[in-house]
């Protein structure tokens, strides 16, 4: 993988944030890095290389494939949505909130699992070139409850003996210490050819009880076809890019973007204070006045001056997908005590929109079991567990 990677990416220089390109780019990545001088293009995707040491305890790096290499984008510190709240700024209640993987899968996987996407996904509502398919399977995961998953999601499929499949799924458990659980969803397959409008939202929409999620990307640099693929990115419009990458910003720049970027935080804030049940509505919707100014955010956005807004606010934090590239992000912030957590807000996101070729992914959403020692200090996690585990009034405790 190791060889790979750094064909069709280049090399990091972890102590200057530096990165090359080599002139032989592997398969579905021709034209990456002619594409360098935007951040989402680069090796690293414009996020700082991840410190030694820096998230023990947190994410297990061993879990990572050869050559596989961590970027530290976010570390849910510096952002307007904490600056309020001092413990919630004190590293041991942070640590990390949003972090870029480069080939965490392999040539192979990438391969073998864009087939599978392929053969196995639907189309989903009335979204044309939306097709997403839920993966059945995982043999590690004990006894996981397949059929009411099943009855759940209608678009599923088993793939048991897929060593592929179980070797990813374990993969992701390990590097970011969540266990399997027979609790949690299955791994999502997507494929996206839609230039559908982006959906704003937080991955513990309608799922309270979610910790933390994965995306990875299939496909990414040009198109199937022999063009590239546009659009796409995974937007975080609450966070400024830091670390390689970030372009240069003058004074007046730099203030309409603490200012934007404020003004959003505060307004995703609120949306994650009125959410109280176990199923809560955290997505902009899309006739929200916010929305329309959010939305324009993902025009030109393969453009160098992307993601700067009409009036220049960013650059923002955004994503270019890239085969075996993923990205891997968490919910919520520990508190000072068992319960006292919060929700982390500011990583609201979206795709934009495929404006050409085709974006295919995995995805999954990691939750702690109820019993999980870590669960008892995430107010979402132990408090949706005990709504959803009790009960209802008068009804059978059994």
């Amino acid at each position: 993988a190791g060889a790979w990677v750094g064909a069709w990416a280049g090399a990091a220089d972890a102590g200057a944030g530096r990165s090359t390109c080599s002139s032989a780019p592997g398969p579905g990545a021709e034209g990456s890095c002619g594409g360098a001088e935007h951040p989402s293009w680069v090796y690293g995707g414009g996020c700082g290389a991840l410190p030694k040491g820096r998230l023990k305890g947190l994410v297990d790096v061993r879990a990572l494939p050869e050559g596989a290499a961590p970027f530290l984008c976010y570390d849910g510190r510096e952002t307007a949505e904490l600056e309020r709240d001092h413990a919630f700024r004190q590293p041991r209640f942070a640590g990390a909130a949003v972090l870029l993987v480069e080939g965490f899968l392999t040539q192979d996987e990438v391969g073998h699992l864009w087939g599978r996407a392929q053969a196995g996904s639907r189309g989903d509502g009335d979204d044309e070139g939306w097709r997403l398919t839920y993966v059945a399977g995982a043999q590690y995961r004990g006894d996981f409850d397949a059929d009411a998953a099943r009855a759940q999601h209608a678009a599923t499929f088993e793939a048991f003996d897929d060593v592929v499949l179980n070797r990813v799924e374990r993969r992701v458990a390990s590097f970011l210490r969540i266990p399997a659980t027979r609790y949690e969803s299955y791994l999502q397959l997507t494929s996206d050819e839609s230039a559908r409008a982006p959906n704003f939202h937080h991955d513990k929409n309608h799922a309270a009880v979610r910790a933390a999620t994965a995306l990875a990307y299939l496909s990414g640099g040009p198109a199937r076809e022999g063009g590239r693929l546009l659009g796409g990115e995974t937007l975080f419009p609450a966070l400024p890019r830091r670390g390689a990458g970030a372009a240069p910003r003058g004074a007046g720049q730099a203030r309409r973007s603490k200012r934007f970027q404020r003004l959003v935080s505060r307004e995703f804030r609120r949306l994650a204070a009125d959410a109280t049940d176990t199923r809560p509505t955290l997505q902009v919707a899309q006739d929200h006045p916010l929305h329309a100014e959010l939305a324009v955010l993902c025009r030109n956005a393969s453009s160098p001056a992307a993601f700067e807004g009409e009036g220049g606010e960013g650059p923002l934090l955004a994503v270019a997908p890239m085969p075996g590239r993923a990205l891997f992000f968490w919910h919520e912030v520990s508190g000072q005590r068992p319960g006292a957590s919060e929700v982390l807000s500011d990583v609201f996101h979206a795709g934009c929109p495929v404006r050409g070729g085709e974006k295919v992914a995995l995805q999954k959403f990691k939750s702690f079991a109820p019993e999980h020692p870590k669960c008892a200090r995430l107010y979402w996690c132990g408090e949706a567990w005990r709504r959803l585990l009790s009960p209802p009034p008068g009804g059978d405790p059994g």
